[in-house]
Formats: structure tokens, C-alpha cells, sequence
């Protein structure tokens, strides 16, 4: 069937509230809908504008990109329509998935945080002074244009990541088809070469003396230095530290007043010893505890029987051992060789005792000096005239 448009002038009379009479020119363009054949009539002020309107029509029915306006979904309404046919293709998990992306397509999008837009997404509260981006929700589809979306996809990039704009810009393919199979809408082309070749920004790798700069300053930073200086020593991803655990670490520690002690090696503190006793319960701050690794038992045996009875000549005062249990082995720390000329300012070399000091002997000693104490000042048989008379009235002296 031809497709025509008929220009006409109409003139109409409309009685305004005041009771006075206008006449209004109208050109109105005269046409049957190419998809269902009903009559449009669409009115206009201007003669140039009808023109125009008209010359649009005859292009986009002539290319077969015509749609009526009315029935065009925005952006936001095909968005829906996206992921209500998904409800049932793909698991709760994946929704969800979809809809956190495809609100970066929808809009708006708050400006701030990681933090703050989580909890905006959470809340649907808007923080005071907060500022949005318009997304490319209230856009029709048939006004929505490569442009756009390249200029959409530049401002996710900047704010969300490369990451998530690639994402939405994926799903937003996904949108635009099935919107136009569904609602006979053509789509804009995606704008390409967006995402791809962007160069990415070189890791700064520390170099030798830069690291031995480094350790040097570990190495007088007795309270945070073995922090930073473990991942160079012990080769460790800042993954694989930030994920690491006391718990998870087993080792050894022989420490003599004056040598570095726990909290020099810094893996004891007031903080941890508060919370680690708030796990005992009724057991109290300083439990018993059964050490279930035999090997790790029998080094912190072997090291205290070298302390008594040292096999040989030079027995070691500051030893860490760490145990590998996938491998079975025990090593000596890098710690060791960090902490070789710190002096423990918690526990001096003063506080040195004798090393076979026996309590019991101390007691016994304590308690001789206490008896001796009493027994020099009870009063003395025949010391003073009262004690003499009191002997003499009941018959004792």
C-alpha cells in the first residue's frame, strides 16, 4: 500500500472563559498509520513545522524505520521489559546481578562514594547536597542516539570503572534487541572502539635498594615495621596479607629478657590479648591450653630444656620458628634476621634471674626469717616487775 500525507488549513472557532470568540489556524497533516492502519492526524501552529513533519514521515516509512511515538518505550520501560523476560531464563542470583548493572543504565546515578552509593542503592535515601547524573532512562528509544550512548558510557567509565560500564554497556545491547523485536522500534548502532585499547596504568615496581631502604626502616620501627616488611620477606600478594590471620600462622618463639620478645615481634597486643580473652568465658584471661601440633610441642620443649640444661656451648636467646604444615617443615623467620639488634624496651636484660631458682627453697626461707621475727619479740620469762608479780600471785616463781 502507498503511503501518502495530505497537508490541509483548518480554521476553528473556540470560545474562551471570558465569552469572547477566536479563531485558531491549524495545519493539520492527514495520514494512516503504516503498522495498523488506523487515521492520524497530527496539528500544528506552523505551516514550516507540518512541512517538516512531513518530509520526516515519508523518509522513515520509505526506509521502514517508522514507528508511532506514542507506543516508543523509554530506556527505564525497556529496561523492565528486559528483565521481566529474564525472571524466568536465569537464577535469583543472576537477577539480582542484572539489576545492580542495569541501574547504571537507568539512572540517575549518584555521585560519591563506593560506600555512599551502596547505601544509596540500599536505602533509596538521598544523601543532603548529594549530586545525580541523568542516565539514559526517561530517553525514548527512538530518540536515543550513538551520541548519547557514547557520551553514557564515558561518565559510567569515570565514575563506576571501566568494569561496570562495559557491563552496562553489554547488557544495554541485550535491551535495545529484544526492545525491538518486541515493540517494532529501531535501535541506534553501539558506538564502537569505547572500552577497548585504553591504556592501563603501570605498576610501579620498588626496586633492590628501594626495598633495602625499606626493610632498614622496618627495622627501627619496632611497633609497625614487620607489617610492611613481611610481604617483601615472605613474598606475599597484599591479597594473600590482607586475608592472613593470626590463627593461621603457627611458629615458635624463644625470647630472653633483653632479646625481642611477642609484643616486639608484633603479633601480640593489648587489643588481641582483651579480645582473645573475651573467647575463654569462665576459663579466664591465661587458659591451659593443649597445643594440638606435636612438632611445634616438642621444638618448644627441646628450646626450654636448652635454656636448663644447654647441650651446647652457645645457646640461642632469640629464636622464631615457623612451621609449613602442607610441607611438613620448620623454618627460620626472616623476623630473626629484622629484629637481630632490637633491644626489648618491655622486658630489660635486668629483669635476668637464676635460672635454676626454686620457690620452694624461698618459702622455706621466707618462713624461717618470720619465725625468727616472733620469737624476738615475745616478752622473756622473768623480763619486768608485772610478769614477776603475776608469777608470785598464782604460785609460779
Amino acid at each position: 500500500m502507498q503511503f501518502a500525507v495530505s497537508l490541509t488549513k483548518r480554521t476553528r472557532k473556540r470560545k474562551l472563559l471570558g465569552g469572547a470568540t477566536v479563531l485558531q489556524t491549524r495545519y493539520v497533516l492527514n495520514y494512516r498509520d503504516p503498522k495498523t492502519g488506523g487515521r492520524r492526524q497530527e496539528f500544528y501552529e506552523l505551516q514550516k513545522e507540518a512541512q517538516n513533519r512531513r518530509s520526516e514521515l515519508l523518509v522513515k516509512v520509505g526506509s521502514g524505520s517508522y514507528v508511532d511515538e506514542r507506543t516508543v518505550p523509554t530506556v527505564a520501560e525497556a529496561i523492565d521489559h528486559w528483565l521481566a523476560d529474564k525472571v524466568s531464563n536465569v537464577k535469583a542470583n543472576t537477577l539480582a546481578g542484572y539489576k545492580v548493572v542495569t541501574a547504571h543504565i537507568r539512572g540517575p546515578f549518584l555521585i560519591a562514594a563506593k560506600q555512599a552509593r551502596a547505601e544509596f542503592t540500599l536505602t533509596g535515601e538521598r544523601p543532603v547536597g548529594a549530586k545525580f547524573l541523568p542516565m539514559l532512562g526517561a530517553i525514548k528509544i527512538s530518540d536515543l542516539t550513538t551520541a548519547a550512548i557514547r557520551t553514557w558510557h564515558r561518565e559510567v567509565t569515570e565514575h563506576a570503572g571501566a568494569y561496570t560500564a562495559n557491563r552496562a554497556k553489554s547488557h544495554l545491547k541485550s535491551i535495545l534487541a529484544l526492545a525491538e523485536e518486541d515493540y517494532g522500534v529501531r535501535a541506534p548502532s553501539l558506538p564502537v572502539g569505547i572500552g577497548r585499547g585504553r591504556q592501563k596504568v603501570k605498576k610501579s615496581i620498588l626496586t633492590t635498594p628501594d626495598i633495602a631502604r625499606l626493610i632498614e626502616a622496618a627495622r627501627t620501627d619496632p611497633e609497625r615495621g614487620v607489617y610492611y616488611a613481611f610481604p617483601f620477606l615472605a613474598g606475599t600478594r597484599p591479597s594473600e596479607q590482607l586475608g592472613l590471620l593470626w590463627e593461621d600462622v603457627d611458629f615458635v618463639v624463644l625470647s630472653s629478657p633483653g632479646m625481642p620478645c611477642m609484643r616486639c615481634c608484633g603479633f601480640i597486643t593489648d587489643a588481641r590479648l582483651t579480645l582473645e580473652a573475651e573467647q575463654y568465658g569462665a576459663a579466664g584471661g591465661r587458659p591451659q591450653v593443649v597445643w594440638p601440633n606435636g612438632v611445634l610441642a616438642s621444638t618448644a620443649v627441646g628450646l626450654a630444656v636448652q635454656i636448663v640444661t644447654p647441650w651446647f656451648p652457645r645457646p640461642p636467646t632469640f629464636t622464631y620458628l615457623e612451621y609449613d604444615g602442607n610441607r611438613g617443615t620448620l623454618t627460620r623467620s626472616a623476623r630473626v634476621e629484622l629484629l637481630k639488634d632490637h633491644v626489648c624496651r618491655h622486658h630489660p636484660a635486668e629483669e635476668t634471674g637464676d635460672p635454676l631458682f626454686d620457690i620452694r627453697k624461698h618459702i622455706e626461707a621466707v618462713e624461717a626469717r618470720i619465725r625468727a621475727t616472733e620469737r624476738a619479740a615475745a616478752p622473756t620469762p622473768g623480763g619486768g616487775r608485772f610478769t614477776r608479780w603475776l608469777r608470785r600471785q598464782f604460785g609460779k616463781d
